[in-house]
């Protein structure tokens, strides 16, 4: 299986991301060149109804097929196109906002990887949310307006904040549901639930995996100031690959 960062995975089911990237993206046009820097990473979100996805991907349909077609059945579960090309329609506005073209031949090869990983990841994030209902997790309907209450902080008004849902084509239960998955996917990510020796990884193992991610990002620290968090990121993976091959996981596209 493909190692993929525990960071990165929190980062897919959360939709409730893509409504605070919108943030700065609704202010007034008098307010405009006060927060050219803050909008500069949202400018380009879609109006409401308006599709803006017309990517390399569009070529190989993905982004044009049904959005309730499957394209994936996890343990009977199926996961809807949509999740995929939410996600893909927003990391590629997300490169073109950076100056790269995704209709460019250049980065075909690598559009065409970040549909793999987005798909590896909502199979993850489907496989941790079947487990988090078979271990019983619960979040209170506290925590997620608590946490609403942190979003719409984001925002200078309420108006704003349902202005951000409605330009991401969501809803506030949406968002609600959203905020409840992540929680209970949280939670599970201690695994508290499992033996405390159930995995284990060795220094050897976290410094191998630190020195790959060092060639990438030069700026990451020292290995012992993280070695706490690489093991804990390499025993999620370990415990991934379990459920993984525990799983019923059929892939259609």
């Amino acid at each position: 299986m493909k190692r993929v960062s525990k960071k990165a995975f929190l980062a897919i089911p959360l939709s409730t991301m893509l409504v605070l990237a919108a943030c700065g993206g609704n202010n007034t046009d008098d307010q405009e060149n006060d927060t050219n820097n803050t909008n500069e990473t949202t400018e380009n979100v879609p109006e409401d109804g308006e599709n803006s996805n017309e990517t390399a991907m569009d070529e190989e349909g993905t982004l044009q097929a049904d959005p309730e077609e499957p394209i994936a059945i996890v343990n009977g579960e199926e996961i809807p196109m949509e999740q995929l090309q939410m996600q893909m329609s927003q990391y590629e506005m997300l490169l073109a906002q950076q100056g790269m073209d995704p209709e460019d031949e250049e980065n075909a090869a690598m559009i065409q990887e970040l549909q793999q990983d987005i798909l590896d990841l909502l199979v993850d994030q489907e496989l941790l949310n079947q487990e988090a209902n078979a271990q019983n997790i619960e979040v209170s309907d506290e925590e997620i307006e608590d946490e609403l209450d942190q979003m719409r902080g984001q925002f200078e008004e309420d108006e704003e904040f349902e202005e951000a849902l409605k330009m991401q084509n969501y809803t506030l239960e949406q968002l609600k549901d959203d905020i409840r998955q992540m929680k209970r996917v949280q939670e599970l990510q201690t695994m508290a639930h499992l033996e405390e020796d159930q995995y284990a990884v060795s220094e050897d193992e976290a410094r191998e995996y630190y020195e790959e991610i060092a060639m990438k990002n030069p700026q990451i620290g020292e290995f012992e100031d993280i070695q706490e968090d690489i093991e804990s990121e390499l025993k999620l993976d370990q415990y991934l690959d379990d459920l993984r091959e525990q799983a019923d996981i059929e892939i259609l596209i």
